[in-house]
């Protein structure tokens, strides 16, 4: 009897599989990933751009064309943000079966230290028809890489784009010293705690007959102090930042150089003349090519110093002069004298 029971529940199972086909299961959205990498709180928001193919079926109506995807005031996890949001197409009426593909593509951010990414996609939504003749609509899972051809997730990545500076310091000028070093205040504005490679100082230098081991590295703080100071000859050049990972700058970071006392030195930094300890350069600010984030420190010396400094500065040639003055004294009376004696001894002879 049991036997008799399973062979009918079998046969009604299978009639009723015929008797009622399968309905599609209806996905109307497809989830996509804003990835922002970075170290501090992001405050960006992305626009993206929904683009219908032409080669569509005719039709589709209320179809998103954009959508905003906003990070306020969000702390990353371990260096990296990710925001899933859905793309969606329940509102979206079709009056054709096939199927719509669409171009996904980020076009605008409210915060340039965070660019666009380059990322494009397609994705596709299939439109059917149930039993009942009813639409509808699959949106698939995977999205095309149109750059790569590859199917996956969603994925648009947003790494800040790091960058570096330079200080070039340089002597001119008939009485320069070029073996002096010339300290200087840099102040570069976050983000704090960040840390910087500093390379191009040398180790060890001599200031106000002081012995200093220079830095080889510079930490952002928060307030008044957060400066470094940084010392450089003639002809030489510093970078921050020249390194990989976080030790880079972010692009759109503020900085600049101080000058940092009055002293005989007549400086300009990016041609601007420093003439008291107060004044100080406008920040600048890191763009994408390391090329322009550059200060060029210019010293020349100024003569309108104290004459006993002038004095002390010219005494060697003052001697040097002096002692050539009187090798020539000596010379001419040697050789008068040996025309006079001449003078005499022709004279005695004729008489």
């Amino acid at each position: 009897m049991k036997k008799i029971y399973g062979v009918i529940s079998a046969i009604l199972v299978v009639m009723g599989l015929w008797c009622f086909p399968a309905v599609a299961v209806e996905q109307t959205e497809i989830i996509f990933n804003t990835t922002v990498s970075s170290e501090e709180v992001v405050d960006v928001a992305y626009t993206y751009e929904i683009t219908p193919s032409t080669q569509n079926n005719p039709g589709a109506s209320n179809e998103p064309d954009s959508l905003l995807v906003s990070l306020a005031g969000v702390t990353p996890t371990g260096g990296v943000i990710k925001v899933s949001a859905p793309l969606s197409f329940v509102a979206t009426n079709y009056a054709n079966t096939g199927i719509y593909r669409y171009r996904v593509q980020e076009v605008a951010t409210t915060n340039q230290t965070y660019p666009v990414s380059d990322k494009v996609y397609e994705i596709y939504v299939q439109v059917t028809r149930n039993a009942n003749d009813e639409i509808v609509k699959q949106v698939y899972a995977q999205a095309l890489d149109v750059a790569t051809d590859v199917k996956g997730e969603m994925d648009f990545p947003h790494e800040v784009p790091m960058t570096y500076i330079n200080v070039e310091n340089y002597v001119q000028g008939a009485l320069s010293n070029t073996g002096e070093y010339f300290r200087y205040r840099l102040e570069v504005l976050g983000p704090v705690g960040a840390r910087y490679v500093v390379a191009g100082q040398d180790a060890l230098v001599s200031y106000d007959g002081v012995a200093i081991t220079t830095a080889m590295e510079y930490e952002v703080k928060d307030g008044a102090e957060n400066y470094l100071y940084v010392y450089l000859k003639g002809g030489q050049t510093l970078t921050v930042g020249l390194s990989e990972g976080y030790h880079q700058i972010p692009v759109g970071t503020r900085y600049r150089l101080v000058k940092d006392q009055v002293n005989r030195w007549n400086t300009t930094i990016n041609g601007q003349s420093f003439a008291t300890e107060t004044e100080a350069m406008d920040y600048l600010t890191t763009v994408l090519d390391p090329v322009t984030n550059k200060i060029i420190v210019m010293n020349e010396r100024e003569f309108d110093v104290p004459m006993t400094a002038v004095f002390l500065n010219i005494l060697p040639f003052v001697v040097l002069l002096a002692v050539a003055m009187v090798g020539i004294y000596l010379v001419k009376k040697v050789k008068n004298d040996e025309k006079g004696h001449r003078r005499v001894a022709k004279k005695g002879r004729k008489a």
